[in-house]
């Protein structure tokens, strides 16, 4: 559960104070532990034992402000945990924003510190303009303890791990505030990029010029939304094949990934700026 899940924060980030690229879960979870600067996660789901004894072994399954009767969370839990013994900060995922359905999700600070800096989204804004009136970015530092909750579908959000830090470690848990008893788990730790409006097909997604430096998932031919075409400047564009409805992850079929992958390696023989 553990392998299958395993996930490196700060992998993909440029520059920073990290080697954490070769870093698996027996490298910090075993008897000889990496040493120098990594940050990670995995997610404790699909296996109601081993997430029974992990929500036993924290000091509360639940905030206890939260009111009991009135939240409802997915059967899942998200760990995040690292080191960083330097002085630098240990930087993670680029800033983001996530692409999910429920209330929000509650982080709870288990060992050392972990830095969040947030800022609202426009869609935040135009809901709570009166509210969020001449505030900016915030940041907001979580020592041992405390409780940080966000809905991170409405805050764009990056972290880091502070300098000089032997060991940072924070559990993250969704929750539902609509009233409803289960909840399906939407917890995923595959990078991606997400419609934040409905988008029609033929809509040119990404030129060869612009595309994210992140590997759209794949899927069936018949379930995947994005495909490689042409346009008439000789240029390789990624298209939506049909609608895509708010939310929706954009997915190519195996074909055109491979297809995509062939072209990309191509020109960078050639030495040209890759899609």
């Amino acid at each position: 559960m553990v392998e299958s899940t395993f996930n490196i924060e700060s992998a993909s980030t440029k520059g920073a104070a990290s080697n954490s690229k070769n870093v698996g879960p027996k490298c910090v979870l075993g008897t000889k532990r990496k040493r120098g600067a990594w940050y990670a996660s995995f997610i404790v789901q699909k296996n109601k034992h081993a997430l029974k004894q992990f929500l036993n072994r924290l000091p509360f399954s639940m905030p206890p402000f939260l009111d009991a009767a009135k939240v409802c969370h997915s059967d899942a839990a998200w760990l995040f945990f690292g080191a960083n013994p330097g002085q630098r900060p240990l930087l993670g995922r680029p800033e983001h924003t996530d692409a999910i359905a429920h209330s929000g999700t509650w982080h709870l600070q288990l060992l050392g510190s972990k830095v969040w800096n947030l800022r609202p989204t426009a869609e935040l804004k135009r809901k709570a303009a009166r509210a969020l009136r001449g505030s900016g970015a915030l940041k907001v530092r979580c020592e041992v303890g405390d409780v940080l909750c966000v809905n991170t579908r409405l805050w764009w959000h990056h972290t880091h791990l502070p300098g000089s830090c032997k060991m940072s470690a924070s559990v993250a848990r969704d929750m539902w505030l609509d009233g409803r008893k289960t909840a399906p788990c939407d917890m995923t730790n595959v990078d991606g990029h997400y419609a934040t409006r409905c988008i029609s097909a033929g809509t040119v997604l990404f030129t060869e010029d612009n595309a994210p430096d992140v590997a759209l998932p794949r899927n069936t031919s018949s379930k995947s939304n994005c495909g490689l075409r042409e346009l008439p400047n000789g240029s390789m564009a990624v298209v939506a094949t049909r609608r895509i409805a708010k939310g929706d992850w954009f997915t190519m079929s195996d074909s055109e990934a491979e297809e995509e992958q062939g072209r990309d390696k191509k020109s960078r023989r050639k030495g040209a700026k890759g899609s």
